[in-house]
């Protein structure tokens, strides 16, 4: 099909590369803002960045571990130069990527258990996900039936701010994932 009198591209040939390198299942991805690295978290409790740079060989840079459940969620801060990993074990941990040679762990945020909930048979908990705000001085982190705001201005020492919870007798309230 045509726009505007230009032709179409031609179609999608397949992926650019297959990246490998977990020992688990993949439950987050996520780019750094200038597109040089990809991180990726696995139910295996590790963390990967891939140098993306050329996408048809990305490299895998480092990996991260320090959580002793599933992560879940993956994001980097705006100027991309710390990223937040969320796990099942309810904790939220802060790498300082600037230095991919020496990743360095800037803080770990323990979330709160409100509960254990059960959906479709599978016990749910921990954190499903986790957003920079767009100074990069917050980062929200959301877990069953709860976010918490964190003040991450100093990333070794934050601070909650906000916590932002459903009500307890709700049915059918379930895990924020987003």
């Amino acid at each position: 099909m045509a726009l505007l009198g230009r032709p179409s591209p031609p179609p999608p040939q397949g992926p650019a590369a297959t990246l490998s390198g977990h020992g688990g299942a993949v439950n987050a991805v996520a780019f750094s803002p200038d597109g040089r690295l990809l991180a990726s978290g696995s139910s295996d409790r590790t963390v990967v960045l891939w140098d993306v740079t050329d996408a048809s060989h990305p490299a895998r840079a480092v990996g991260l571990t320090g959580h002793r459940s599933a992560v879940n969620a993956v994001a980097f801060s705006p100027d991309g130069r710390l990223l937040a990993s969320g796990s099942t074990d309810w904790s939220v941990i802060l790498w300082d990527v600037t230095d991919l040679a020496n990743p360095t762990r800037s803080a770990v945020l323990v979330h709160e258990r409100p509960g254990w909930l059960f959906r479709d048979g599978w016990r749910q908990g921990g954190v499903h996900a986790v957003s920079f705000s767009p100074d990069g001085l917050f980062i929200a982190c959301a877990s069953d039936r709860t976010v918490i705001v964190w003040d991450v201005s100093d990333p070794a020492r934050p601070s909650r701010c906000a916590r932002v919870t459903h009500h307890r007798h709700v049915w059918r309230s379930g895990p924020v994932y987003r």
